[in-house]
This record gives C-alpha cells, structure tokens and sequence, in this order.
C-alpha cells in the first residue's frame, strides 16, 4: 500500500497516509519482533509445541493490545499537531492500527504455517489477500486517505484470520484467547 498510494492519491493526501503509516510502524514492528522471535526459537525443534505457540499468540495479544490503546489514546495528542491534515492523520491512523492488530488478534500464524511446512497454502493465502486488496482498491468508487487504510485493514484481518483459520486446522493451534478456552494454556 505504501507503494500505490503516492501514484493513486493527491501529494497532500498522501502525505497524511504515509504519517499514519509511520505512526503505526511501532506497532507493526514490535509484533514482527515477537513473531520473528518465536520462529527462531522454535525452528529447532522437529515438532511444533503446541502449549509454546498458543503462549507465543497469548504474548501477542496482550504486547499488541497494549501498544494498540497506547497509539489511540496518544493519536489525537499526535494529530493535533499536524494542523490540516490532522483529521485524515487521525481517522487513517484508526484503520491502520486495526489493520495492523490481525497479528496480535490471529496470532502468528504464517510464522507457525512456515514451520509446520505448510508454504504452499500460505504464498496462496497471501496472493488471495493481495488479490482481494487490489480488487477493494480498483473498484472504489471514490479513493480516499481512509478509504484505501480500511481496505488494507481489511486485507490484513483476512489475512491473518485465513493463516489463522488454517493453523488452528492443520496443527490444532488456536489464535490468543481461545488457546485459554481450549485449554491449550494453563495459566494458574
């Protein structure tokens, strides 16, 4: 998106995309971090511990909301300061936060998927999603700043929720809460 945005948006609307974009880079880095780390850590072992990934996904949820209602709560202080273009900042921001919650909400699924073996269904998951986004973006009738951030928000959810869908599948692991429910996690 941040590639197709300069060539499909005004430079003042893109400006204000891109802000929102790096306003949102914490939050999307940190959880690549933790994915990236539980991957190596597991990426050893010939099985895939299933208590291990379903804390993994927990440890996503709670570091990925937490960082999420700190960017919101700090969104208007931020936007505030943008003068004009802090409402297209503000509302874009939102939808791309949301967006970048599929991991911490799914889990790390296509980290879980790549272990297990299964590239094959996750390069298609991942050209579905694509997909699915240049189609949300080349039929809008009107493209703007927030329209194009809850197209990708949208693009990133179903992402995460088809890796997610598969994992918990194939392997029996179950996205962030519901590894508690299905008693996958022992907490006390």
């Amino acid at each position: 998106d941040v590639f197709v945005v300069p060539i499909l948006l005004s430079p003042t609307a893109a400006l204000s995309y891109l802000l929102a974009r790096g306003l949102v880079a914490g939050l999307t880095t940190t959880l690549d971090h933790l994915t990236n780390k539980a991957f190596y850590s597991m990426a050893t072992r010939a099985d895939l511990p299933v208590p291990e990934a379903a804390r993994v996904n927990l440890g996503m949820l709670l570091v990925g909301g937490a960082i999420a209602v700190a960017l919101m709560s700090g969104l208007p202080l931020i936007s505030g300061q943008m003068g004009a273009l802090s409402s297209d900042v503000s509302a874009t921001a939102g939808w791309l936060i949301l967006g970048a919650l599929g991991p911490a909400i799914f889990g790390a699924a296509p980290a879980f998927l790549t272990l297990v073996g299964h590239n094959r269904e996750l390069s298609l998951i991942t050209l579905l999603t694509i997909g699915v986004f240049v189609a949300f973006v080349s039929t809008a009738p009107d493209l703007s700043v927030v329209g194009i951030a809850q197209r990708a928000a949208v693009a990133q959810l179903v992402f995460a929720a088809l890796a997610a869908a598969l994992l918990a599948l194939k392997t029996g692991i179950w996205p962030g809460l519901t590894a508690v429910l299905f008693k996958q996690i022992k907490l006390f």
